[in-house]
């Protein structure tokens, strides 16, 4: 039992990706998210935080609750999560969530259950500092699945709800914090599980249907093509350009040629519409 004092330390350590961190994961984890009154993890307040325990791959419990830190939160924040200054005034206070919320998380808080969140300094930096405040101690281990998710996908970026998208999972409420944590232990095990990724240029095309990364393929006839990472999913396709074509100084793709509508011919982002970079042949 996390032990309580007037003022507590709560250590926490940020695990590498290695065999053992990926052995114990496949046995057993907390997916945990916050939803706070802004960024600073010193100055501002978990408003909602959701914790799932997964047991080989399976969510088996979840913790959830809204949270009374007794301060305001901006309209820009209530726009991204929809939490309210009403909900939170009707919400149970700091202080009883946490004893409750504790005896959940107790595996976690103990160091002997690993907890995994997206972006995961963020919410261990809010965790850390409200229990301190709180005056709890204990020891937390942690693994990122951003970083996690850069070793395992080639993306153009690593936002959560791109990597849900990418592994067709469905977040029936993003922004909050419950069902964001049911989907970060989701998306962790199917990486855990998924075979070695495809090999992906980071020069080839983003897929005109889905905006996921293109890889190169050949038809039937021999002739090259770009066609959707995520195929047959998607079969989004792309006109395959030469390696001597120019790099794109915006995004980084591959340029191609093309010809305006009055037959002039130009180079173009082949990444369009995502970028409207051009440049004239010269």
């Amino acid at each position: 039992m996390p032990i309580f004092k007037q003022t507590g330390k709560i250590i926490v350590n940020r695990l590498s990706f290695d065999t053992t961190t990926i052995n114990s994961l496949k046995k057993s984890y907390f997916a945990f998210d916050t939803e706070t009154t802004g960024l600073s993890a010193k100055t501002d307040r978990i408003v909602e935080l959701g914790a799932v325990l997964f047991e080989n791959g399976k969510p088996v419990q979840e913790y959830s609750s809204l949270v009374n830190p007794h301060v305001q939160i901006t309209s820009e924040v209530t726009k991204i999560n929809h939490i309210t200054n009403e909900m939170i005034y009707n919400a149970r206070d700091e202080r009883v969530v946490y004893k409750e919320f504790v005896q959940f998380f107790n595996r976690a808080l103990n160091g002997k259950v690993i907890v995994v969140a997206h972006n995961a300094k963020f919410d261990m930096d809010f965790l850390k500092n409200t229990l301190e405040r709180l005056g709890y101690s204990g020891m937390i281990y942690y693994a990122d699945t951003m970083a996690i998710a850069k070793t395992k996908l080639s993306l153009s970026n690593y936002k959560q709800e791109t990597i849900l998208k990418y592994l067709h999972i469905e977040n029936p409420a993003a922004h909050r914090a419950s069902s964001d944590a049911l989907c970060c232990g989701m998306m962790l095990y199917k990486m855990l599980t998924m075979s070695n990724p495809k090999k992906i240029d980071p020069l080839a095309p983003l897929c005109p249907k889905c905006h996921q990364p293109m890889v190169l393929r050949s038809s039937k006839t021999g002739n090259k093509f770009y066609g959707c990472s995520t195929y047959p999913n998607c079969n989004g396709t792309r006109v395959y350009e030469e390696e001597t074509m120019p790099i794109c100084p915006m995004c980084g793709g591959r340029m191609r040629k093309l010809k305006s509508r009055f037959g002039n011919e130009f180079y173009g982002c082949s990444n369009y519409p995502a970028c409207k970079y051009t440049k004239n042949i010269e």
